[in-house]
C-alpha cells in the first residue's frame, strides 16, 4: 500500500513540474519572446491625441529638409514602422492624398519602439511646392523583434498641423565681408535680398502722411510731405507758401491765412 501511494505522489509531483516547465513555452514549443510592455495597454482606452506629430515650422522652401517629431504622451510605449516611421499627405483640392513612401525599402524592418514620455525625431527630404501634413501610423503593443506588420495591435493614425512648401526668391541670403549679397551656395543675389533690418523710429513727431525714408528704405524722424505740399513743389509766380489752417499751401503775395 505504501509503495502504491508513493508511486501516485511521484506521478503528481512530476506532472506539476512538467506544467510549470511548460509555462514559458508557446504553442509552437519555443520560448515566447515578448516585449515587457507588449500587452499593458487597454486598446479601448488608447487615445490618439496622446501621440502628436509636429514639424519644425509652418513654411519651408523646396530646398529645405523638414524636421518631424513624434511625441508619445501615453503611459506606455508605442511602435512605429521600421523603415519609414512617418508618412506625408498633400492637399489636393479639398482632400488629403498620401504621398509615396519617403524611402524605398527592400524590407520593412523591425518596429521602432518609442517609450512613454519620449519622442522620435526624423527628417523628411525636400518637397516640391504645395500644402502638406505629416501622417503617422502607430500601434500600442508589439512583440519584441517583430516587424510593424506583425504587431497584433490595432493600427492607429495621427496627423500634424498643415504646413506649406513655397519658393522664396531670397531664401538663405547673407552679406559677405565685401557687402555682396550671397546665396547659400555662394552665388549672388540682388542686393534687395540683403536689405538691412530697419531700426525703430524713436521720434515724437506726429506725421499724418508718414515718415520720410533714407537711402536704405528705412524711416527717419522727418515727416513726409503731402502730395500737394508747397514746400516740395513750390508756388506759382505771385504766390507764396505758408501754413494755412491744416496744411502748407500757396496763397497770393500779401495775403494772410
Amino acid at each position: 500500500m505504501r509503495r502504491q501511494l508513493a508511486r501516485q505522489l511521484g506521478i503528481v509531483v512530476a506532472s506539476s513540474v512538467l506544467v510549470l516547465a511548460c509555462g514559458g513555452i508557446d504553442e509552437a514549443g519555443l520560448e515566447n519572446d515578448v516585449d515587457d510592455e507588449s500587452f499593458d495597454v487597454d486598446e479601448g482606452k488608447a487615445d490618439s491625441a496622446s501621440v502628436k506629430a509636429t514639424v519644425g515650422a509652418t513654411s519651408f522652401v523646396p530646398e529645405e529638409t523638414i524636421p518631424v517629431s513624434v511625441a508619445n504622451g501615453h503611459k506606455h510605449s508605442i511602435y512605429l514602422p521600421g523603415c519609414n516611421q512617418v508618412g506625408l499627405q498633400r492637399l489636393e483640392g479639398k482632400s488629403w492624398q498620401d504621398v509615396g513612401p519617403e524611402k524605398a525599402c527592400f524590407w520593412e524592418g523591425l518596429a521602432v519602439k518609442v517609450k512613454a514620455g519620449t519622442s522620435h525625431d526624423t527628417l523628411l527630404l525636400p518637397k516640391p511646392e504645395g500644402t502638406y501634413r505629416v501622417k503617422v501610423l502607430y500601434k500600442t503593443s508589439c512583440a519584441a523583434s517583430t516587424p510593424f506588420s506583425g504587431c497584433k495591435a490595432t493600427t492607429r493614425t495621427t496627423t500634424s498641423a498643415k504646413f506649406t512648401v513655397k519658393k522664396d526668391p531670397c531664401w538663405g541670403a547673407w552679406l559677405d565681408q565685401n557687402g555682396t549679397c550671397r546665396t547659400p551656395a555662394d552665388g549672388v543675389y540682388p542686393k534687395e535680398c540683403c536689405k538691412p533690418a530697419c531700426p525703430p523710429v524713436l521720434c515724437e513727431l506726429y506725421c499724418p502722411n508718414g515718415f520720410e525714408q533714407d537711402k536704405n528704405g528705412c524711416e527717419i524722424c522727418k515727416c513726409k510731405a503731402a502730395p500737394n505740399d508747397c514746400r516740395q513743389n513750390g508756388c506759382a509766380s505771385g504766390k507764396y507758401c505758408t501754413f494755412c489752417w491744416t496744411a502748407f499751401m500757396c496763397i497770393p503775395n500779401g495775403a494772410v491765412c
